[in-house]
């Protein structure tokens, strides 16, 4: 499941106690990886904002990317513009499992690729990292620089501080 963070579930109980549960989130793809020239589906044109409710980024990824549709399943019943929420319940079973087994979470990959406006990825950020905080969860943005998710890069002028104190 590509570190999907509903496979954590399916992990089994480690051998030790120095063990996290790793994860990675670029959810919902069809925001974070919206015109990715490398997603074969994905129209290179392709643009949305965060502040849509679920049913648009359901609609969206059923169009584009019918393969992720199960991803959203957890949040599919969100009616108003993504927030913390759609983490929450995203995020809900991999929480329940880390919290049962006394094993940490830990995020390895998670970011919004340069195409989206930078007050859009900020929303983003704002809003994966309520939980990530709320829950303990550890995590590494990708990628601080460069490829595609640059965090220094300068079409994040505007929010980068912004989005640091998020990380």
């Amino acid at each position: 499941w590509n570190n999907s963070v509903t496979a954590v579930k399916d992990l089994p109980m480690p051998a030790d106690e120095n063990i996290v549960y790793n994860f990675h989130c670029y959810e919902p793809l069809i925001f974070t990886h919206q015109g990715a020239g490398w997603v074969d589906t994905m129209p290179a044109d392709y643009r949305m904002s965060f502040d849509n409710d679920m049913s648009v980024f359901m609609d969206k990824t059923k169009e584009y990317l019918p393969d992720n549709v199960i991803m959203l399943e957890p949040a599919k019943d969100i009616a108003h513009a993504l927030d913390s929420e759609f983490f929450e319940k995203l995020f809900a079973e991999a929480i329940t499992v880390a919290e049962e087994r006394n094993v940490p979470l830990y995020c390895g990959e998670y970011g919004v690729i340069n195409l989206a406006s930078p007050e859009d990825t900020l929303k983003w950020y704002q809003s994966i990292h309520a939980v990530f905080e709320k829950y303990g969860i550890g995590r590494a943005a990708w990628s601080y620089k460069e490829m595609d998710f640059g965090l220094i890069d300068e079409h994040m002028d505007p929010v980068r501080e912004d989005v640091i104190r998020e990380l």
